[in-house]
């Protein structure tokens, strides 16, 4: 008999994903039966039986999971009762959160404490949500009020569209086995357990209730790369950087041309929120070029726009490579673009950092700047930002078209000086541009609500 294939389902990362394999993320304190009980509900819901099991816990709360789940073999006993596979569980699968100094809390009782365990938590949710090949049912069931709310937060900003979300409720008449101890789960025949005081219940009589918990997917907003980095990730950080992305007309850009950067802050604080370092000379100098031209008044902006994708912009490759010279502090050597972009070349050649420029130049001295370059170069811009800021405030940043505002009498000039440029042999002519465009075409600006007092430039 020919064997099923897994059903696969395309996520939004464009992965297909095995619907096989489901890990309970479980958060809990000082009661391990949130573990059983959630379980219990997953196989009376029908939902998908995990293969793995992580507990995040105290290390108090560790000791007591170890003894329930463990030592007396509750989850074992569980999975006997439901007549389910038993899942691998050991005293690794059980987390227990550091405190401001990395070592295990007891109970997290400081402002420090907590944020550590925040830290902890959607770093340990970001870490799972990067395997595609698996489902994340995440219970709040257990824990400080804080750890659920910091792991459904978590979910919030990492899950996916086929991860879960849970709590489990104790049905109507069925509160007194919260105050059993020995309670972990309803069973089909006679299980006489206990409260504090001795009063025995049974737990055949035990309701329990598994509620699926909605939950808003926000992982668009989240920086690309804390998606998919190994490195902890500082959650006071992260929300203030999104929040900040809410309020336009608060954010300040600091701009470090030589240094190849961009510092975020606040209008209400000194210090720097967020660093986008821009590799590629090339696309630092678009950028650089696009912040300038922002700055300036309207009627005296250069008002760069894209243009057809085969045409090349001869206006705008001479300011581009001039640019990448005042960057780089560099004497342009020539006086046509040919001329720029080979020495470029040369020189960069030499400099094993901006090895791969060399070829790009090479490019350019030889067939122009092309509209499908530009857009390229803008695309790249934007990519850059949203690998390290949330989508909101890497918006903010990125360039944004504009209405154009040049007169007929402005193209005119424009187009009169760009034809009376001789024509090389097997070259196009730049296309028919003012500054930058045709009429009624839209060029590129960042468009905060207040540029000169938003962006600052570094010289």
């Amino acid at each position: 008999m020919a064997l099923r294939r897994p059903i696969k389902i395309l996520t939004p990362e464009g992965i297909h994903m095995h619907t096989e394999r489901t890990l309970l993320l479980a958060i809990t304190g000082m009661s391990p039966a949130v573990v059983t009980e959630t379980l219990y509900g997953i196989d009376r819901n029908g939902g998908a039986w995990p293969k793995e099991i992580k507990i995040i816990t105290t290390s108090k709360g560790k000791a007591k999971i170890a003894k329930g789940l463990i030592e007396d073999q509750q989850l074992e006993k569980l999975c006997q009762e439901l007549g389910k596979p038993m899942i691998p569980f050991s005293d690794e699968q059980i987390m227990v959160v550091p405190n401001a100094e990395g070592k295990p809390v007891e109970d997290a009782r400081n402002l420090a404490d907590h944020e550590a365990l925040a830290n902890f938590i959607m770093t340990t949710v970001r870490n799972e949500a990067q395997n595609n090949n698996t489902r994340i049912h995440a219970s709040i069931a257990g824990g400080r009020k804080t750890m659920t709310f910091y792991l459904g937060y978590a979910m919030s900003l990492f899950g996916r569209h086929y991860d879960k979300l849970s709590h489990v409720l104790v049905g109507e008449n069925s509160e007194v086995f919260e105050r059993c101890p020995d309670f972990y789960f309803p069973t089909r025949n006679d299980h006489i357990v206990h409260e504090f005081n001795g009063t025995e219940h049974n737990a055949k009589d035990a309701t329990i209730i598994l509620a699926d918990i909605p939950f808003i997917r926000q992982r668009a907003v989240v920086p690309e790369l804390i998606k998919t980095m190994q490195d902890k990730i500082d959650f006071r950080r992260l929300t203030d950087l999104i929040n900040l992305g809410e309020q336009p007309d608060q954010v300040e850009l600091h701009v470090y041309p030589t240094e190849q950067y961009l510092g975020v802050k606040s209008r209400n604080s000194s210090e720097e929120m967020a660093h986008v370092h821009f590799p590629n000379l090339l696309h630092w100098s678009t950028y650089l070029l696009l912040l300038e031209d922002t700055l300036r008044e309207p009627e005296d902006r250069e008002e760069y726009c894209a243009w057809k994708s085969t045409e090349r912009d001869d206006i705008f490759a001479m300011v581009l490579l001039k640019k990448v010279c005042e960057v780089k502090g560099i004497e342009p050597q020539g006086d046509s673009i040919e001329e720029i972009a080979s020495h470029l070349a040369e020189y960069f050649d030499r400099d094993g950092e901006y090895a791969g420029l060399k070829r790009v130049l090479g490019a350019i001295a030889e067939t122009g700047f092309t509209g499908g370059n530009f857009n390229t170069y803008r695309n790249a811009i934007k990519t850059a930002l949203n690998n390290k800021l949330p989508a909101n405030l890497a918006n903010l940043f990125t360039p944004k078209q504009q209405d154009q505002t040049l007169s007929d009498e402005e193209l005119k000039e424009r187009k009169n000086a760009t034809n009376a440029r001789k024509k090389l042999k097997g070259e196009k002519i730049s296309r028919s541009k003012t500054k930058t465009g045709k009429k009624g075409h839209q060029y590129y600006i960042i468009n905060l609500p207040n540029h000169n007092k938003q962006i600052f430039i570094h010289n």
